[in-house]
Formats: C-alpha cells, sequence, structure tokens
C-alpha cells in the first residue's frame, strides 16, 4: 500500500508511506518511475528514508532498458540502515552506453521475517545527473595557494570573522585580520595555548584583537586543533554567511599537502559560531574565562549534526563531544566498493580495523600516510600492509614534502574531511571538527588530489617538482604484473599499446585506449594498472 503521510516528514508538507501488508518472503514491493537518461552519462540518486517500524527496510536501485524498453542490467541496491532517524540512502552510477531508459526503484525489504504489516517512509526522493558544486562552494588545495585564499576569505568580511586555528603565523594573514578591524568588522580569534608568545598573536592583542586560547580549564595539554573562521554570520543579510575549514595552519613558509573548503551555509556557519563561542565563554567581544570550555569540558552545542548543500547531506561534528574518529570508523564500514585516503597521522584501531574487515570483504582500500606517522606508537600502517593492503608512504614532491591532509573519499561519493588525525587525541581530547559530504561533486574534486597522493607514492622515482603535476609513462610501455605495486588510476588515463604479462611472462592484458583495467595478480593481491598521460 502506498499512500500520503502528513504526519511525519522531513520536509514539505507530506512525505510517501509504504506500508508491506503480505507477510511472505520477497521484495517486489514498492515504487518505481521510469525515467530517459544518455547512455554513458553519470547519474546520482538520493531518497531520505524513515524506517517508521521494525523489520523492514528500504532498498534503492535502478535498472536500466534500451529506448525499446528491452532489459540491458541493474544497480547494486542500496539499503537504508536500522535507525529510527532520516537517512540519506544514495549512489553514483553510470548508464550503459546503450540505455535509453532508467526504471528506478524503492522497495520494500522485510528483515529477519515479518511478524506483522510494517512500513516505511520516503521523502525528497530524486534521479538526475549530476550536480557540480555551486560556483560559491569553493575547494582549493596547496597548488591553489591556501594562505592567498584565507587571506580573500578576511578581505571579503564586512560584519564579522571569528577565527579558530592551532597556528596562524603568516603575517600577512596577521595583516588581513587588522584590514578587517580597521574597516569596523568584528574579530575574534582563538588559538592553541602554545602559540601565547607568538609575534602573529602579540601584533593582534597589541592592536585591540581579542585573541583567546585553551590555557583556562582542564585539558590544555592538548590541543586546540581546529582551523576554520565563520564570517558575517549574525548579520540581516544571511546571504554573506560564509565558512573556511581546513586541514591547513597559516603558517610563514608552510607548503604542504593540504586542503581547504569555503562554504556558503547559513546552517553550518551557525554551527561552527555555536562551537567558538563555546570555547570563547561569550558571546561578545569579551572572552568569559568562568564559562569557555575546551577539550572535554565541551558539550555538544549544535542544533543538527545534519545539514544540505546542494541538495546533497552534509554531517559535522566536533571533537571531543562528538568522537568525529569513531564516526570515521563507521563510515569506513559501510563502504560497498572502495576507500581510498591520505592522512598525517592515523594510529585509531577502530579505524584500522574497519579498514581490514572491507578489505577482506572485496572493497579495495588504498591510501597514503605522512612518513612522520609510519612508525609512530599505535601507528596502523603496520597492521594494514600485513593485511595486504596498498598504503604507502607519501612522497610530496613540494615545499615542506609534508602530507599534512586528512581526507578520505568512500565509494566515489562520500567525502570525509577535517582537522583532526586518526588518533585517540583526535577522537578524545583535542578540538577538532569533521565533516562527512555526501556530495558526488565534491567527491570529485577531492578525488582527483587523493589520486595525486597516491599516484607520488606508488612512484617516487618519477615524482616532478610542483603540486599538481601530471606524469608521464610512454605508450607501448611493457609492465610485469608481478612487479607492479597496487595503485589507484588517475584521472586521465590514456595507453594505447601497454602490455601487461604475468611472473611466468605470459601476457594477460592488452591495453586499447581510455579506460578503468583492473587485474588480480598471483595470490589475493589485487592490482589496477596506474597509467597517466
Amino acid at each position: 500500500m502506498v499512500r500520503r503521510e502528513q504526519d511525519t516528514v522531513r520536509s514539505g508538507e507530506a512525505s510517501l508511506k509504504l506500508e508491506r501488508l503480505e507477510l511472505i518472503t520477497g521484495n517486489n514491493f514498492g515504487v518505481v518511475q521510469t525515467v530517459p537518461v544518455r547512455g554513458g552519462a553519470e547519474y546520482h540518486y538520493r531518497v531520505w528514508a524513515r524506517e517508521a517500524e521494525p523489520e523492514m527496510r528500504l532498498g534503492v536501485g535502478v535498472s536500466w532498458r534500451r529506448a525499446d524498453s528491452s532489459y540491458i542490467n541493474a544497480s547494486r541496491v542500496r539499503y537504508s540502515e536500522d535507525s529510527p532517524d532520516w537517512q540519506a540512502v544514495a549512489d553514483t552510477l553510470v548508464a550503459p552506453a546503450e540505455a535509453g531508459l532508467a526504471e528506478f526503484r524503492i522497495r520494500c525489504y522485510a528483515v529477519g521475517g515479518m511478524t506483522a504489516p510494517r512500513s516505511a517512509l520516503v521523502d525528497d526522493a530524486w534521479f538526475a545527473e549530476p550536480t557540480t558544486p555551486a560556483e560559491t562552494t569553493q575547494v582549493w588545495f596547496a597548488e591553489d595557494s591556501l594562505g592567498l585564499r584565507l587571506i580573500d576569505f578576511f578581505s571579503k568580511a564586512r560584519y564579522s570573522i571569528d577565527y579558530c586555528s592551532y597556528n596562524s603565523n603568516r603575517m600577512d594573514v596577521t595583516q588581513a585580520l587588522l584590514d578587517a578591524r580597521a574597516r569596523g568588522v568584528r574579530v575574534r580569534v582563538i588559538t592553541d595555548d602554545a602559540r601565547l608568545s607568538n609575534e602573529w598573536v602579540l601584533t593582534l592583542r597589541e592592536a585591540g584583537v581579542p585573541v583567546w586560547t585553551d590555557s583556562v580549564g582542564p585539558g590544555a595539554s592538548f590541543y586546540m586543533h581546529n582551523k576554520f573562521a565563520v564570517r558575517d554570520f549574525g548579520n540581516a543579510d544571511s546571504a554573506d554567511d560564509r565558512v573556511w575549514c581546513a586541514t591547513y595552519n597559516a603558517n610563514e613558509g608552510d607548503l604542504r599537502a593540504d586542503c581547504a573548503l569555503e562554504l556558503p551555509h547559513t546552517g553550518i556557519a551557525r554551527a561552527f559560531r555555536a562551537e567558538f563561542e563555546q570555547m570563547w565563554g561569550d558571546t561578545g567581544m569579551v572572552p568569559d574565562p568562568a564559562r569557555a570550555k575546551f577539550h572535554r569540558g565541551k558539550s555538544d552545542v549544535i542544533e543538527t549534526h545534519l545539514f544540505e548543500l546542494d541538495g546533497w547531506p552534509v554531517e559535522l561534528y566536533f571533537a571531543p563531544q562528538d568522537r568525529p574518529v569513531d564516526t570515521v570508523a563507521v563510515r569506513v564500514a559501510a563502504a560497498e566498493q572502495q576507500v581510498l585516503f591520505a592522512i598525517f597521522s592515523y594510529t585509531h584501531q577502530g579505524v584500522g580495523d574497519a579498514m581490514i574487515d572491507r578489505w577482506d570483504e572485496g572493497v579495495w582500500v588504498g591510501g597514503v600516510i605522512d612518513r612522520s606517522g609510519l612508525r609512530q606508537q599505535g601507528a596502523q600502517y603496520p597492521r594494514l600492509v600485513d593485511a595486504g593492503i596498498p598504503v604507502y608512504e607519501d612522497s610530496v614532491p613540494f615545499g615542506e614534502k609534508i602530507l599534512h591532509t586528512k581526507l578520505m573519499v568512500i565509494d566515489s561519493l562520500v567525502t570525509v574531511v577535517g582537522s583532526a588525525n586518526w588518533s585517540g587525541n583526535g577522537n578524545e581530547h583535542n578540538d577538532e571538527y569533521l565533516f562527512v559530504l555526501h556530495h558526488p561533486g565534491l567527491a570529485r574534486r577531492f578525488l582527483e588530489e587523493l589520486h595525486q597522493r597516491f599516484w607520488e607514492a606508488t612512484n617516487p622515482a618519477v615524482a616532478e617538482p610542483g603540486p599538481g603535476a601530471r606524469r608521464t609513462l610512454p605508450a607501448a610501455t611493457v609492465v610485469r604484473a608481478a612487479a607492479l605495486k597496487p595503485g589507484l588510476l588517475g584521472p586521465e588515463l590514456v595507453a594505447p599499446g601497454v602490455r601487461v604479462f604475468d611472473a611466468a611472462g605470459r601476457e594477460v592484458r592488452r591495453i586499447a585506449g581510455p579506460g578503468v583495467y583492473h587485474f588480480v595478480a598471483e595470490g589475493r593481491t589485487r592490482h589496477r594498472l596506474v597509467v597517466l598521460r
């Protein structure tokens, strides 16, 4: 039975209630819509689901058909989770070359045998060609001059700047804050207590800009490790609300593999402002030591952890009150196809356990870790390597040659990024933030960065100077599978004439042109041929 539900909705006036009345095994119960598609094009879908009762799940998938309605194949089915809350079920698919129609299906699935009629709710469901991030949503990496991007962010402030950074000793960034104050902008700054005697902090304070640290209350020995700024939130015009959030510390001479986002979003700005003022201890210009809370003294003060950006779900968490690195482990555990990551420090056993489990279940997992974090106490690197997972020491070819980012993309759809390293301190003690972005357009941007870092790590001998440089392998290259490191394909692939041989000298693959090529070498080790032009 399908009917409108007005009592429980996610948005708008009504949701769709799917009620399964038959207590029999099977799953062909639900709704379907047929839409025209372009063969070879990429499509996304998203369905907000809520399980109104136990013993019921929703499954979402697509059946591809030719223009004459003849069947081609079907996509994998994605399922709702066991939760009474609204949740997004989403995927990114590529239509077969001969496809002309797509049947978009939302079905009811019985779990463990139904004992009575059960129902589930659906809201805000859609299937469409991909959206790209709005022009005002920005993603930047080292080659984009992150310090200059931050200066530009501050230069556009007209009402307020709340800047929270572990360190920020670039004096041109300091000057941008002073310039903003001179324009009448309200400027407040929070940093780690280890910076109290730094020149940039003294300069700001001497000019009348209040700078606050985590030196009050318990836990000051841990890091105030955030890297975010909120601009112009709280004035009459919500259209100019902006958030800068990064893995980057704006330090003099720092050139590391990092990333930053600028998001135009009032709700996200409100959440970051609430977190800032929890640490500030007040809503005004003077911090209140008696009310200021850092580290494990903080509580969950934001109204919601779930937002929308360009129509896609965005989750936001803060440490330590939300234990965000535990969320990283949960997201990895839900991966169905691929997990690719790059991280400065990685000691969290729960994330390591989740990666090894997914790898053992056939999900491709791979990544790069900064060399400083490979063998630190509790490092997960040895465990991952022992499990056969392709994880490598970084080979960043520019600047300080440091991989400082904290980044993961799951199933080419979900991006996990924030200030927190995957560690016990990042989860339980430091002041941090973490995004989970269910946005395929943003995921594509972050995947380009991950491909680059992975390629450098697996091919250090041919790494060229300069961030963003692409690598070259000649055509008609002969590669022996047994000698190949497991790798990941980059975004630009063409290799006519490349031939792949196994350890016995038998040709196992000939590359005829552009594409994604997979093969499995002897044993369990999974390989992907890396060829970039």
